[in-house]
């Protein structure tokens, strides 16, 4: 039960991380330019690319079934930890940025 936990928080943070990249993050501007020249200013995609709300259900998605997935996989073969570990850099990234702006407000 404790590790479903950890993963789960593990999850949740990387998402929050993966979404501020793509919403909001200066390393995200490229990706977010690209979509707007290509698709216009009020295409969906754009607005999605903007939306952090929009962004979070997608790539929380994508995040879910990236681990549990596998996971179920892993488990049968014995190897579970390497799931962990991407997951547990964004997280700490993410944390990282909140304690690190929090300050600057």
């Amino acid at each position: 039960m404790v590790e479903l936990i950890v993963v789960f928080a593990l999850v949740t943070l990387a998402s929050a991380r993966v979404t501020r990249v793509i919403v909001s993050d200066k390393i995200g501007e490229p990706l977010r330019a690209r979509i707007v020249r290509w698709r216009g200013e009020t295409s969906m995609l754009t607005y999605l690319v903007h939306c952090s709300w929009c962004t979070g259900l997608w790539v929380s998605a994508a995040l879910v079934a990236a681990v549990w997935w596998p996971a179920a996989i892993a488990d049968r073969i014995g190897v579970t930890t390497w799931l962990t570990l991407p997951l547990t850099i964004l997280a700490v990234a993410h944390l990282v940025g909140l304690i690190l702006t929090r300050g600057e407000r």
